[in-house]
């Protein structure tokens, strides 16, 4: 008796991957937290990929006393911040590090569910904190700005902390990557400066 081989291997069928693990889901790509594979392994907990850095958490903060002094009153802005949820259709959930939504906007009605569903005028992530199976993390980065873009979204900031860079992508405009230590602006009349604050809490 012959056998033949037609030269594939039959690849692994991946374990399947429980639900808690799901950050986020855009066009119906499931992107799991990072260090997911961990919790599969049983080296970490949920818990334990779940924080942010400290240096993640600093830039937080900063931006957030900012907009404080900024709007002190939340006369214009409404902060979501800790991966606010955002709902943007059919499969297309994600989590926002910080979110500024028109007050005017945000009425009784929009509050009331278990993520918003209305676009914020900014969006500010500090690095890529999920994975997907099917791209690569700056991929999956790529792909949540766009779509927050078309979902109404005026602006979207990232922050790399690992490369010190900062994206800003704007509706139907080249997006543009500068270095941190570069003044940004969040809103107008507002802008901050990375590495300027971390210079001066002696981190750089």
């Amino acid at each position: 008796m012959t056998l033949s081989f037609s030269g594939k291997i039959p690849s692994e069928v991946p374990p399947k991957i429980p639900d808690y693990l799901v950050a986020e889901e855009i066009d119906g790509i499931p992107f799991y937290y990072k260090g997911y594979k961990a919790v599969l392994k049983g080296e970490k907990t949920l818990e334990d990929i779940m924080g942010s850095s400290v240096l993640q958490f600093a830039i937080i903060q900063y931006i957030i006393r900012c907009l404080a002094l900024f709007d002190p009153d939340e006369e214009r802005f409404m902060l979501g911040t800790n991966e606010a949820g955002l709902h943007m259709g059919h499969k297309k959930n994600v989590g926002n590090d910080l979110a500024l939504y028109d007050v005017k906007k945000m009425t009784a009605d929009k509050i009331i569910g278990k993520y918003a569903s209305i676009p914020p005028e900014v969006v500010i992530e500090v690095d890529i904190d999920v994975e997907s199976l099917e791209m690569s993390p700056m991929d999956g980065a790529y792909l949540k700005t766009k779509r927050m873009l078309d979902f109404g979204v005026k602006k979207v900031i990232w922050i790399f902390t690992s490369s010190r860079k900062i994206l800003i992508a704007l509706p139907e405009q080249n997006w543009e990557t500068i270095d941190w230590d570069k003044d940004i602006e969040v809103t107008e009349g507002l802008t901050v400066n990375i590495a300027s604050y971390l210079k001066k809490k002696g981190v750089l």
